[in-house]
């Protein structure tokens, strides 16, 4: 979701980071993911706060022509505890409706999802676009995620959104619809849905890493 934030920082929670090794070579058989989230709007209450509302985490086994191929997936809506009632802005802006997220499942419950995932299959990296992160980062802060699970799941994260706009060529961090169209690849489904999202990242590095190969 590219609504950006200016999110307080814990110490003690270290977000660490990924990156594609510079020969844009991912070993056969690695497992990485691809994650992104819906959130409300940092600035629409005088609380201040950005909730996840919705997330999803595509799991994929790099074969030995270098395809991703899903193995596993994941995708939740996100009850909010601190501002339960989604304005109408985020219901338009995201598709999400306030029963979707009613009976939904706590953060801390689907950060321990996440976790128990890229612990099950091994997941390397799990890439992401933009300020999905840092706001991730700081839902575990406001929630009290545990800080030693906090920190297995963001050392994995890598945020690509710099390294694809400037591969691309342009001196700007470019959407990731831009970048679908930069790759000639037709985005699937509606975009700030958190499942969509996730599965177009997995076209883009899939074939961006193809690009940089060549």
């Amino acid at each position: 979701m590219p609504l950006s934030s200016t999110l307080t920082k814990r110490k003690d929670v270290k977000e660490g980071d990924r990156a594609i090794p510079n020969n844009m070579q991912i070993e056969t058989n690695t497992v990485v993911a691809c994650f992104d989230a819906e959130y409300t709007a940092r600035n629409e209450t005088d609380k201040g706060i950005q909730e996840m509302i919705q997330c999803a985490l595509i799991i994929c086994q790099v074969d030995e022509n270098g395809l991703w191929r899903q193995i596993d997936e994941y995708v939740t809506f996100v009850k909010p505890m601190y501002v339960p009632k989604l304005s109408e802005f985020i219901i338009q802006f995201t598709n999400i409706h306030q029963e979707d997220v009613d009976n939904a499942p706590l953060f801390t419950l689907v950060a321990e999802e996440i976790y128990q995932l890229i612990k099950k299959h091994k997941i390397d990296t799990v890439y992401v676009w933009g300020p999905d992160k840092p706001v991730l980062k700081y839902n575990m802060e406001l929630t009290s995620y545990p800080i030693w699970k906090s920190r297995q799941i963001l050392k994995k994260m890598c945020d690509v959104s710099t390294m694809v706009s400037s591969g691309l060529g342009v001196d700007y961090i470019m959407s990731q619809t831009h970048a679908c169209e930069e790759l000639d690849i037709h985005p699937q489904g509606q975009q700030h849905n958190a499942y969509d999202d996730a599965r177009n990242l997995q076209q883009v590095m899939q074939k961006y890493i193809q690009l940089k190969k060549k």
